[in-house]
């Protein structure tokens, strides 16, 4: 097993901070526990109101990339909460 390296997480939070993507970080139970800056502007909340959140509330609507069609929620990434365990 590698050790853990500081530096490591500094550059990691970085990319994550600087990011021009909306990024946000699910608990096993699809609760948001971490969200970036863009994912404050995308959803126009603070991180303690994203925080709030599950990735399936029934208050969102998840669309393709394109903003068109609805994704039903097998179809979500992470839906199926795969890879948690």
């Amino acid at each position: 097993m590698v050790p853990e390296r500081p530096q490591d997480d500094e550059q990691l939070s970085a990319v994550f901070e600087t990011s021009p993507l909306a990024i946000v970080v699910l608990d096993r139970d699809g609760n948001i526990i971490l969200a970036n800056a863009q994912a404050e502007k995308t959803l126009r909340l603070g991180r303690q109101d994203i925080s709030r959140l599950v990735y399936d509330a029934s208050e969102w609507t998840i669309s393709d990339f394109q903003g068109g069609q609805t994704v039903p929620a097998p179809g979500i990434p992470g839906s199926a909460r795969e890879g948690f365990g």
